[in-house]
């Protein structure tokens, strides 16, 4: 239980960077900061596809229980939202997806966002309570990081880095779209006709 202990303390601090730094891309002009907003960002959302195999066995235990947990279908919410939502980040980095369907995929990627955040609030709050009877019925409680919990955290955040580095090396490879977005993440559209400017700018 300690190693999902681990993974889920990971992945709230990984979803919490991802939401600060994604909801701070439009409030910096200056691409020496921006561009490392936007960094962080992308490696927070690739962190949380580093954690997807150790969390998919905490899943995979939770749903084989004779008896599920109240809340469990809220969880499955919580991952789902948040799988729409870096899919739809990596589309939208991509560049070679711009709509899908009636709406663009960026938007799709902001409400996406924006949908987690009660939902990880609610799930966060219910496991905390959770922990508290089962620490307290036990009689121990330990809440310092532990060394390994350091080294864990360090080698999530270099393989995250090295994921996102290797995705921006591959979309300037394949000479994908992406690849010549502006360091606020942004793509160039309707530069040199006006008739052309999209009417949502970021």
């Amino acid at each position: 239980m300690p190693d999902a202990r681990r993974t889920n303390t990971a992945l709230l601090w990984l979803l919490v960077s991802a939401l600060l730094t994604g909801a701070a891309v439009d409030g910096f002009g200056t691409p020496l900061v921006g561009r490392w907003v936007v960094v962080g960002h992308g490696v927070a959302g690739i962190g949380l596809l580093v954690l997807s195999r150790p969390k998919h066995r905490v899943v995979r235990r939770s749903l084989d229980r004779p008896r599920r947990r109240p809340g469990s279908r809220w969880s499955l919410v919580l991952l789902a939202l948040v799988l729409l939502t870096v899919a739809t980040g990596l589309l939208q980095a991509s560049g070679l997806v711009e709509r899908l369907g009636p709406v663009t995929v960026l938007q799709v990627h902001v409400v996406g966002g924006v949908a987690i955040v009660p939902v990880a609030a609610q799930h966060w709050l219910r496991r905390r309570r959770q922990r508290v009877v089962r620490t307290t019925q036990a009689g121990v409680r330990s809440g310092l990081p532990t060394r390994r919990g350091l080294l864990q955290g360090t080698a999530i955040a270099v393989a995250a880095g090295s994921a996102w580095a290797a995705s921006e090396a591959g979309l300037a490879v394949a000479g994908a779209p992406g690849a010549a977005r502006r360091f606020t993440g942004s793509h160039e559209t309707g530069s040199g006709d006006p008739g052309q400017l999209p009417v949502t700018q970021w």
